[in-house]
């Protein structure tokens, strides 16, 4: 699994070979014994985009002979054998990872007793713990196979491990490996049904129920009508749970209990109380010598947490259990190992007046614990200096550390704690502030996203509600978001209670002077995460020297890193903080420089992603840079594509800075260097966000350029939206500030995109006129996307006219024009409705040859109101076809990305199309449910097949009222491709740039 390794000795090696020679032999291993093509090793190594080997014989020989002197090394009777074009492997299955992992579940399954089936399982599991299996392997067959070996072998292997594991009555370790697994896994039925036996079995009930409907209702909504009646027959037949039985009382006697009160309202952290469970052995009520490590952020409820469980778990440990706060980061000195040493002799009781020397203390401290079962628990613990020397005198003992930093050198078991669920958090918050709770549910809610899960900010909200029993719980909403005062709560009278920015700084306080300069600038940022690469720039420093205090940063959980390594954030409390910090020790010079440095980053970045992404025109003209700062490039689209994808929110949040700070110019440039692909991914909102900011930030700089194209923009989002009446005022505008400023284009791309809105409201001659007026212009100023654009609207318009052979002109220029552009989406756009003229034809073969065209380019491009029409098309020529299934499948993703790019009509027509392929599957409900939504979608927009959809539902639901249709011109439009000709998505031709 993973890369294609090869254990030669002892060790497994991956670097054995490149990776193609890798992937051949991955390929070859699939099927042991059967002859591979060059074709067949084609398709498994190369994606349909990557370029081939001039010579494929030569390549494959020399990889062959890579592949024999391996398996020599190996000496295992491996054989590679070739003929004439093929290859085969001679190997035993016993060999090869995956045919072991296949033969231990057949074998586990046949065990009786569970927790050997658990141990053999677990074996099974380990040849996968290397990633991607078939890593090397790009080509679609590759996929294919990954696809079923996840299906046949992988999610049974799991489910067999939990439900050996209930078998075994380890409810908590079950809870704890499915919660490990990836989201995409945690859904498969056997593994949903043994996650709910087993909450069932731990008594959580209200969470057992909650979770049952979550997953019922995804499957219904999946039209998994099958799986979800499975699942309810399953949990309605759960007996009674059993019961987890209290561990025996032990030796008590005289026995040390120091441990302090935990808190008697804790809630939540199942988790993570499973996994420390099972890493110490108490899960099996055996706990076994060992360090387990809690580290988190400060305030996120490691010592709540770490006294929790040890109360817990305090009578599996017959010798006692010792605690010590370290006061690793708290303002008073740090203990050293020698003070911890003399506490946990007091409280053992031990004579230590002869003991004159610390080494003799800590041997005798040693000694004494020795064969002894004694949980210790080490508290605040700053760093590696700080604990290892007690370490090593404890280790006949269950040690649980916690840390504000992590420790690397404590070995495998430690696990972070992260801020709660809001779920838990509001039960915290409930708990403590009482019947206030039950009257204002949204102000908790409120109340709890402000402290972000953590737990030290909910108990000092909850002191200060609790101090003012008059005052309504939105008002401290009003007062903690408005005036960000929840940093400064507490440390007040005499409560002895610590506000968080208290805490905070200590942690603060604990960097070096760089790390703390970074911590400071790193606040300025304004989107909710940063690339290594965003913080090099607001640092102004080089790549190495910031990801060392990102790093460092991270380690002390100043910074989260919740995904990429690529990646980091602020939690929201410690990011005010942070900028607090940079507003007070920062000079205003600097922190505006570094403001500087970051725009510039985000707008020459986004100005290289967009050349990239839409080389076909002219981009927005851009400076150079401040100095410092590096943008990004991109070798191709999808790169380019990825990174706006990934800095969408960033993005936004950094216009609005620059348009804060008065960098008006800067605003219109990012924004029109991102608007386009935000339209393209179906980000609709945040380009109405970025471009409506693009218009204040133009009118205060009086720039007319900026301004008509930022209107142009905003009219087209508009549009895809069916927001026709803004549209056509948007446009209207661009067409009189065009005429203006005597911009051709500018003209041209208005009346273009005023004909769209013409046709889409049945104004068909208007429209065709501005169309007509459109492509003069265009032609004689040499815009070859404008003219490609506007013959592909005549080609569609002509085609809802049963025009076909206009239609086909029209195309036919519109695909040379954009294929010599390089214009990929607009391509794709083409080829949809080449499809559908060919369907309309009779020619299924054709239409489906240009619509899998089409996808495949959408597939580069992302343009998802492109690929939406393109599954619309596809499964309407599967239904004609006479593909049942398959037309149901493109339907459906269909109608997922309409309702992403929020076109309501073309959902409305596929939900229709959508419920008769259902009908015609017998599942009524499904059908009906389709249909309700559509019959809802049309009565809205007053469009008169509103009324057609109701007699569909008559036979359920009696009779309906349909409003009048808005337009008489309607009701001669009959079928679903011919409605809205002119509302089909395209993409480059309908922009305005200054």
């Amino acid at each position: 699994m993973g890369q294609t390794r090869l254990r030669i000795g002892s060790r497994l090696h991956e670097s054995w070979a490149p990776p193609k020679p890798r992937g051949m032999l991955g390929v070859l291993l699939t099927r042991p014994g059967s002859w591979f093509t060059i074709s067949e090793l084609v398709a498994w190594m190369w994606d349909e985009d990557d370029p081939l080997p001039r010579n494929l014989a030569q390549t494959f020989y020399n990889y062959a002979g890579r592949i024999k002197r391996a398996l020599t090394a190996m000496n295992v009777g491996v054989e590679l054998e070739a003929r004439k074009g093929a290859y085969r492997l001679k190997a035993l299955p016993t060999s090869i990872d995956y045919f072991i992992s296949a033969r231990l579940l057949d074998r586990a399954r046949g065990i009786r007793e569970p927790g050997a089936a658990v141990r053999i399982i677990r074996e099974a599991v380990e040849h996968w713990a290397d990633g991607v299996p078939l890593a090397d392997l790009p080509g679609e067959p590759a996929r294919s196979w990954r696809r079923q070996a996840r299906e046949n072998l992988w999610l049974p292997l799991q489910g067999t491990l939990c439900r050996s594991m209930l078998e075994d009555n380890d409810f908590r370790g079950t809870l704890a490996h499915i919660d490990g697994l990836p989201a995409a896994d945690s859904t498969y039925l056997p593994l949903v049904m043994c996650r709910l036996e087993a909450m069932r079995g731990l008594r959580l009930r209200s969470e057992a129920d909650a979770y049952y409907y979550t997953m019922r209702r995804r499957l219904q909504d999946d039209f998994e009508d099958a799986a979800a009646a499975t699942l309810k027959e399953f949990y309605q037949g759960l007996t009674e749970p059993a019961r987890v039985e209290s561990p025996a009382p032990g030796r008590r006697g005289s026995t040390p209990r120091r441990l302090p009160q935990g808190a008697e309202d804790f809630v939540g952290r199942d988790a993570l109380l499973a996994k420390i469970d099972a890493a110490t052995g108490c899960a099996k009520n055996a706990p076994r010598p060992g360090v387990v490590m809690l580290d988190g952020a400060a305030g996120v409820g490691k010592t709540a947490l770490a006294l929790h469980w040890a109360h817990r778990v305090a009578d599996l440990f017959p010798d006692g259990v010792l605690h010590c706060d370290l006061k690793g980061f708290s303002e008073d000195k740090a203990l050293d190992a020698g003070v911890v040493v003399d506490r946990f002799l007091e409280a053992l009781r031990v004579d230590v007046d002869h003991l004159g020397t610390a080494d003799r203390r800590a041997r005798r401290l040693e000694s004494t614990l020795q064969d002894r079962q004694v949980l210790i628990v080490l508290d605040n613990v700053r760093g590696l200096p700080q604990v290892t020397p007690l370490l090593a005198l404890l280790r006949d003992c269950t040690v649980l550390v916690t840390s504000r930093n992590r420790l690397p050198g404590l070995g495998p078991r430690a696990f972070p704690v992260a801020p709660m669920p809001a779920a838990e958090s509001s039960r915290m918050l409930e708990a403590r502030i009482g019947d206030r709770a039950v009257r204002d549910r949204h102000a908790v809610a409120d109340l709890v996203a402000l402290c972000g899960g953590l737990p030290l900010a909910i108990g000092i909200v909850a002191h200060r509600i609790a101090a003012s029993p008059g005052a309504e719980l939105a008002e401290f909403v009003a007062q903690l978001r408005h005036e960000r005062r929840l940093l400064d709560l507490g440390n007040h009278g005499d409560t002895g209670d610590i506000s968080l920015k208290t805490v905070f700084s200590w942690s603060y306080r604990a960097l070096g002077e760089q790390d703390r300069r970074a911590f400071r600038l790193l606040g300025l940022h304004p989107g909710p995460d940063f690339s290594v690469d965003a913080a090099t720039a607001i640092l102004g420093s080089t790549r190495s020297a910031a990801l060392d205090c990102l790093e460092l940063l991270a380690s002390a959980h100043l910074l989260e890193q919740p995904g990429s390594l690529r990646r980091y954030r602020f939690h929201d409390l410690l990011r005010d903080y942070a900028e607090e910090c940079a507003r007070a020790d920062e000079p205003e010079a600097e922190r505006d420089l570094a403001e500087l440095r970051l725009v510039d980053f985000f707008l020459h970045t986004a100005k290289a992603a967009d050349s990239v992404a839409f080389p076909f025109r002219d981009g927005v003209p851009v400076g150079e840079p401040v100095a410092d700062v590096l943008p990004l490039d991109f070798a191709h689209d999808r790169a380019a594509q990825d990174w706006f994808i990934a800095e969408r929110a960033n993005l936004c949040a950094v216009i609005d800075l620059a348009a804060r700070q008065g960098m008006h110019s800067r605003v219109s440039k990012i924004a029109h260097a991102s608007s386009d692909m935000f339209r393209r991914c179906g980000y609709y909102e945040e380009a109405r966000s970025v471009l409506t900011l693009v218009v204040g930030s133009a009118q205060l700089e009086c720039s007319a350029d900026a301004e008509a194209a930022a209107l142009n923009d905003l009219g087209l989002l508009c549009f895809q939206q069916e927001a026709f009446f803004e549209a056509r005022k948007h446009f209207h505008l661009v067409e009189l500030m065009a005429r203006k400023m005597g911009s051709e284009r500018g003209i041209a791309t208005a009346l273009h995109n005023l004909a769209r809105v013409d046709i889409a409201e049945g104004l068909k001659e208007v429209g065709v006129g501005r169309y007509q007026e459109a492509l003069r212009i265009a032609r004689e100023i040499g815009e070859g996307e404008l003219e490609a654009g506007t013959r592909h609207r005549l080609g569609v318009l002509a085609m809802s006219q049963n025009n076909r052979v206009d239609a086909s002109t029209f195309f036919y220029d519109a695909l040379r024009l954009r294929g010599e552009l390089q214009n990929h989406s607009g391509l794709a756009d083409t080829y949809n409705e080449l499809a559908e003229l060919h369907r309309m034809r009779g020619e299924l073969g054709s239409a489906e040859d240009y619509v899998t065209q089409s996808i495949q380019l959408t597939a580069r491009t992302r343009d998802l109101a492109v690929a939406a029409r393109s599954y619309e098309v596809l499964a309407v020529i599967r239904l004609n076809r006479g593909d049942l299934a398959g037309a149901t499948n493109w339907a459906r993703r269909a109608v997922e990305l309409f309702d992403r790019v929020g076109n309501s009509r073309h959902k409305a027509e596929v939900l229709l199309l959508l419920g008769e392929l259902r009908w015609k599957a017998k599942a009524y409900a499904a059908a009906q449910e389709g249909w309700e939504q559509a019959w809802g979608i049309f009565t809205e927009a007053g469009d008169p097949r509103a009324a057609e959809v109701a007699a569909k539902l008559d036979p359920f639901t009696g009779d309906r009222t349909v409003p009048t249709a808005r337009d008489p011109q309607w009701s001669d439009q009959q079928r679903p491709d011919q409605q809205w000709p002119d509302q089909r998505s395209g993409t480059g031709s309908d922009t305005l740039h200054p």
